[in-house]
């Protein structure tokens, strides 16, 4: 219909077919029905070619248009442009056009090019920028053809430069600046001294006013922004303006427009930071980094490591072990995924935490040196660490030497640094230990024994009512009363899992002293 329409119009304007006021309809139906077989009429032109001339001229009037158009076009900041969004919405260009590339040949149609950036979030790109565009990266071999890898290429540079694990050694360059905005004016170049002041005033007045107020603007200004872009229209601006009752004329109102205005709107976000600046936090994270990592590798003096005596720290690792019953294997390969039977030295700390030997820094840092690896300083042998801790249950490869007679491990019997008593309660102690010294030495008693039926696993403690049980039973809790018994607690405690018993082979060893009597007991040995 519209092309006989258009037809129709053409022989109207140009063939004399209205003629005399009235419409010659032989002509016309002449020129639309080719089996007419009525009243001929010999048109003085040839429609179809008058058709095509004017089509051929409407054609070169749209490419000298688009010609024009594309001079106008800036390719570096269409591309910029483009990288901004992808690199703030981290999209991947290449999943939106390798699915139109079936054979990977990496050249694609021009419309398929179009759809690609269309899907990529550029359908508000206008026909110029696509063509020039399509003309940048063409197909040489293919017509209407675009080579979209090298595109690609030049996009993905938001996401970082191509062929870095080729060059590992190469310095990355810094951020790319983002483009200027789209319909924003040059403030520099676009913009009047004049102007400028006027700005600068306005600024100042609004800055006071927010201040001295205490005005909250931006839940105002977001309310009208439903999709949190950053960005409302120029008349919510202004109704904004007269909610907040921050009172500006209409030279102020479009200077600060020019300012803060584009393309897509208002930017509130940029106009809040400048009257109402937020405070900038000092960024610390990498001075608090750079201390973290200093205290761990700070190593101690040479006057602390000294201190320390391995074997004494060895020595307390092993009664805690064996009065515990502590697996220490168990929370050692945990990390050794390959059994090489070494683990790194920060995981062997966090081991020896889990199994509860509360060490201090010291002492960890002289069992590293004890155990380190030679092939690698940052690696700990554990499995060497393990035996040593096993030692104390039975000898390693003890099936292949049977002629060995294993030693029985006796655990040092220590007293807790922490059980000292003021000097009244020390004379009571004594008094008391000595009234039952007495009794022991005239009755010729064997308190070890008795207490070693409590103690199943050898551990060299029971708790506080088998202690006082024991007395009973030997008749000698008649010679102590409550008040003696704390003063015994609080001297012989030793603590196990956490909790407090009596350590009671300390307790036998001086009972012994007083009474001046030794019973052939390996414990005492």
């Amino acid at each position: 219909m519209y092309i006989y329409k258009k037809r129709y119009m053409t022989s109207y304007e140009i063939s004399n077919v209205y003629v005399g006021g009235d419409m010659n309809y032989s002509a016309f139906i002449q020129a639309i029905d080719e089996e007419y077989t009525g009243q001929v009429v010999e048109a003085k032109v040839d429609l179809q070619d008058l058709v095509n001339t004017k089509e051929k001229k409407n054609e070169e009037e749209e490419t000298a248009r688009m010609e024009l158009l594309k001079t106008q076009v800036n390719v570096s900041l269409l591309l910029d442009r483009i990288r901004e969004h992808v690199e703030t919405n981290r999209i991947r260009v290449m999943e939106h056009f390798q699915d139109f590339d079936p054979l990977r040949s990496g050249s694609i149609s021009n419309s398929r090019f179009r759809q690609g950036l269309t899907a990529m979030g550029q359908p508000y790109l206008r026909n110029e920028e696509v063509a020039v565009l399509c003309e940048r990266y063409s197909d040489p071999k293919k017509k209407y053809h675009v080579l979209w890898k090298c595109f690609l290429a030049e996009i993905d540079r938001a996401h970082g430069e191509a062929g870095l694990e080729l060059t590992p050694t190469k310095r990355l360059t810094g951020k790319l600046a983002p483009p200027p905005k789209v319909g924003a004016l040059d403030w520099e170049k676009d913009i009047q001294e004049k102007e400028k002041d006027l700005f600068e005033a306005v600024m100042y007045r609004l800055r006071e006013q927010v201040t001295q107020r205490r005005i909250l603007a931006k839940p105002c200004f977001q309310d009208f922004d439903k999709h949190h872009h950053g960005y409302v229209t120029f008349s919510q601006f202004s109704q904004c303006m007269s909610y907040l009752q921050l009172h500006i004329s209409a030279d102020e109102t479009s200077v600060i427009k020019k300012r803060f205005g584009d393309s897509k709107g208002f930017n509130y976000i940029s106009f809040l930071a400048e009257i109402q600046p937020s405070e900038k936090l000092e960024d610390k994270y990498q001075e608090r980094m750079t201390q973290l990592v200093l205290q761990k590798t700070a190593t101690l003096s040479t006057r602390e490591r000294s201190s320390v005596n391995v074997e004494q720290v060895l020595d307390r690792m092993k009664s805690k072990v064996y009065k515990e019953r502590i697996r220490v294997l168990e929370f050692l390969h945990d990390y050794d995924k390959l059994r090489s039977h070494r683990m790194l030295a920060t995981s062997f700390r966090r081991a020896l935490d889990l199994c509860g030997f509360k060490l201090s820094q010291s002492e960890i840092e002289v069992l590293e040196d004890r155990y380190r690896s030679p092939r690698d300083p940052n690696f700990i042998e554990y499995k060497a660490f393990s035996d040593e801790m096993e030692s104390i249950f039975t000898i390693q490869d003890l099936e292949k030497m049977p002629t060995v007679t294993p030693q029985f491990y006796v655990p040092p019997v220590l007293c807790d640094a922490k059980n000292t008593l003021q000097a009244e309660e020390d004379q009571i102690l004594e008094r008391c230990m000595h009234r039952l010294a007495e009794r022991v030495r005239v009755r010729r008693i064997q308190i070890m024994t008795l207490f070693e039926d409590y103690d199943k696993v050898h551990i060299g403690s029971v708790t506080k009512s088998q202690f006082h049980r024991v007395l009973s039973e030997l008749e000698l809790g008649g010679l102590v009363n409550e008040y003696e018994f704390g003063i015994i607690f609080r001297k012989f405690a030793t603590e196990v899992g956490g909790f407090y018993d009596v350590n009671y082979i300390e307790f036998s060893k001086m009972i012994d002293d007083f009474a001046q009597t030794r019973w052939d007991d390996p414990l005492l040995k």
